[in-house]
């Protein structure tokens, strides 16, 4: 197969060291007697003479850094070639439209990121594009390296960064994280850490949490270190509020002692007293009760808490209506 190729004559002069490289790299081309293209083993380590198949590769492993970690190379080749380039020479139809709009502007947006990390090979990478149908495998084989690099290159992150996550989540370097890593074991990491588990958080939950404190030098003595001290409930409180939009809680408050005050559904109170205490049983004092030898508004607000342990079918059937009309949710 690699006889039969030659550099495009429509390739700039400009690349056409750099579509030689890559194909030979490839293994569809052989490098001409006297020229500088070599096959290599491995790709050089010195960015600022690396060869032009080398960065090539650099925008693969960029691809998961810059764009989507998790995302598939061959979507984002498929979608994004097409959005930048258009179709291959000899295919008319428009790419594959199955993908959510969403999704598809994704691995378009991934794909012009990658290329955009070397704008003088984009034109080397959309002649591969175009000649795709023509000459399917160069395509393919370039596709399939570049999910290989970007995997790697995210196995590698994950290991190497993962030892540095308490440089990484402080915000400056007088700052350190607190309480600090283990070195010697892995159960005080994640969601067991009191400050990496807030890091971790989506921004809507983590807005109703305190600031992050880290060990850091006093501002008004720069000698001195600041550590912080234990959370205590206070650093969690938020407002408290008695409506959630359309539902409020005042009204349920009412629609529940309403219930448990109702003469008509005294056999259901009985019971839900009984299960009541099974739970307290434990109690220092015997719950308390008013003048009607009936227990106390108190405890019956307490008791609140076994109704989404009751059935609703358990309550007698002349009250069932009674009992879902005070616990419909648009009355509340």
């Amino acid at each position: 197969m690699s006889s039969v190729r030659s550099i495009p004559v429509s390739l700039p002069v400009s690349l056409q060291h750099a579509y030689l490289d890559t194909m030979v790299q490839m293994g569809f081309m052989d490098p001409p007697a006297g020229s500088s293209v070599k096959k290599r083993k491995r790709a050089s380590t010195n960015v600022y003479t690396r060869e032009p198949f080398d960065r090539v590769m650099s925008m693969g492993r960029a691809q998961f850094r810059i764009g989507n970690p998790h995302g598939c190379m061959a979507l984002v080749c498929h979608y994004g070639a097409y959005k930048l380039h258009g179709p291959p020479r000899g295919q008319e139809t428009v790419a594959d439209d199955s993908l959510r709009a969403s999704d598809r502007a994704e691995y378009e947006l991934c794909y012009k990121l990658m290329l955009d990390l070397y704008p003088d090979l984009q034109p080397l990478i959309k002649q591969l594009y175009l000649d795709s149908v023509a000459d399917p495998q160069p395509w393919q084989k370039l596709t399939e390296q570049w999910g290989k690099v970007a995997t790697a290159a995210r196995t590698d992150d994950t290991h190497n960064l993962l030892k540095e996550t308490a440089k990484l989540v402080v915000p400056t370097v007088q700052h350190i994280l607190f309480p600090v890593l283990s070195t010697d074991s892995k159960s005080d990491r994640g969601n067991s850490h009191r400050t990496l588990r807030l890091e971790l958080m989506g921004c809507k939950d983590r807005a109703l949490m305190p600031p992050v404190a880290y060990i850091c030098p006093d501002p008004q003595n720069p000698a001195q270190i600041l550590t912080p001290g234990e959370l205590s409930f206070e650093d969690f409180k938020t407002e408290w509020v008695t409506k959630d939009g359309d539902y409020e809680y005042g009204k349920l408050f009412k629609n529940i002692l309403a219930l448990f005050d109702d003469p008509l559904l005294a056999d259901w109170s009985a019971a839900t007293l009984a299960v009541s205490a099974e739970v307290f049983r434990d109690a220092e004092a015997p719950p308390p009760l008013d003048d009607d030898n009936q227990p106390a508004p108190l405890l019956r607000r307490l008791l609140v808490v076994t109704l989404p342990l009751l059935d609703p079918s358990s309550v007698h059937d002349a009250h069932d209506s009674l009992f879902m009309q005070l616990t419909r949710p648009d009355v509340l």
